[in-house]
């Protein structure tokens, strides 16, 4: 009886274990396969994201705003330290370092102070820098035509249309014409003379 039990558990144990399914090595490592997947295509993505500038966009880049238009922040600082400014000789200084930077820029910004400045101190000032400056007649011709006009006070005009005069520029000319019916009596003879002074200057030859 003993021996026949003992068999019958035996052969239970085999069966049991014949029937219970192995795995390949090569399953348990699918795994691990399934979990680097994400990981490498993950590096492949980031890589992939990476854009390469060109050498333009380099060179952009490493440009500071200073290298590249250094006259026009000048500029702009001088004319936010003006509006800034209480005092009238520290604007005229302001006005005075403007005309010292010999830039576009700087003539474009007296311009916009002119156009928003009510002092006449200081309009007689911006134009008598504008003159000065060695700049293109186009950076100043607006500016003049603004000085010109009716509304400023007379001895802006007056500024006006000796700056007119030494301007090289048939523009110029031109504007000085059309002051001379001016209804201002004084406004029409100063554009009368400035006007035969451009003329004569224009026709005499230089050395």
């Amino acid at each position: 009886m003993i021996s026949r039990a003992l068999c019958l558990n035996l052969a239970c144990l085999v069966f049991c274990t014949c029937s219970k399914p192995t795995q390949s090595p090569s399953a348990e490592q699918e795994p691990n396969l399934e979990v680097r997947k994400p990981a490498a295509a993950h590096e492949n993505e980031r890589a992939d994201t990476i854009i390469t500038p060109t050498p333009t966009e380099r060179s952009e880049e490493q440009s500071t705003p200073g290298e590249v238009e250094p006259a026009a922040q000048t500029a702009e600082l001088l004319r936010r330290k003006f509006l800034n400014a209480q005092d009238t000789n520290e604007r005229i200084d302001i006005v005075h370092t403007l005309g010292d930077l010999e830039s576009a820029e700087a003539a474009a910004v007296l311009g916009l102070l002119f156009q928003n400045e009510r002092d006449e101190e200081l309009k007689l000032e911006m134009l008598a820098t504008l003159e000065q400056m060695d700049v293109e007649n186009a950076s100043i011709m607006p500016i003049v035509a603004a000085a010109v006009r009716p509304e400023e006070p007379q001895s802006v005009r007056e500024a006006a249309i000796d700056v007119l005069a030494d301007l090289d520029e048939p523009g110029a000319l031109q504007m000085l014409q059309s002051l001379t019916t001016d209804p201002n009596p004084e406004i029409r003879d100063a554009a009368k003379d400035a006007l035969q002074s451009a003329m004569e200057s224009e026709a005499t030859p230089s050395p």
